[in-house]
């Protein structure tokens, strides 16, 4: 699926990378010297967010063929992938389960680790954010539902909690509207 060039050179400068550990105290600074990273990807170098997405490629192959999610235009739109995020759409519980299984095995295989504790399900009906149940992918991991008055923000995006969020963005904006008349007034 990749070049070989492409394959070499990141086998090669995988197995080069190193960061230095340092202690900094009011007293004094202790060095731990070069410490070779030589599980996984260095989290933080700037090629952490394109090598994700290489490695990922499979993934969202697989996604696609699972023909779960939403038709548009003839396309199945069943997941996002950037930089270093996932966002998986389905029609129902059943399909999510389904979505989620794919992408536990293929984690598994290819030893990934998605951070659960960061993972949140939000079920829409007609526009708006209802509250369900969470789903189990197995006795030890679980996607949690995320509470209606909660968001998160995805890209820059609050995603969730919108009525929370557009109420105080809201009141935020009539404080200024009142102080500005008040200003006004005043002059």
């Amino acid at each position: 699926m990749f070049s070989p060039t492409l394959r070499n050179f990141l086998s090669v400068s995988m197995r080069s990378w190193r960061t230095t550990l340092t202690l900094n105290s009011d007293d004094e600074s202790l060095n731990a010297g070069d410490v070779k990273i030589s599980c996984g990807i260095f989290q933080g170098d700037s090629l952490s967010p394109l090598l994700f997405c290489l490695a990922v490629i499979p993934l969202s192959k697989l996604l696609i063929d699972a023909q779960y999610g939403y038709k548009m235009l003839d396309e199945n739109i069943n997941h996002i992938i950037y930089m270093d995020g996932l966002k998986l759409f389905a029609k129902n519980d059943q399909q999510l389960k389904g979505l989620l299984t794919i992408v536990k095995q293929f984690s598994d295989d290819i030893r990934l680790q998605f951070g659960l504790n960061k993972c949140a399900k939000a079920t829409f009906i007609k526009e708006k954010m209802t509250e369900t149940s969470n789903v189990y992918l197995d006795q030890q991991n679980t996607i949690k539902e995320l509470d209606p008055a909660e968001s998160y923000k995805y890209l820059g995006v609050i995603e969730g909690g919108w009525n929370k969020a557009f109420s105080d963005e809201g009141k935020d904006r009539e404080r200024m509207l009142s102080q500005s008349k008040s200003n006004t007034q005043d002059s």
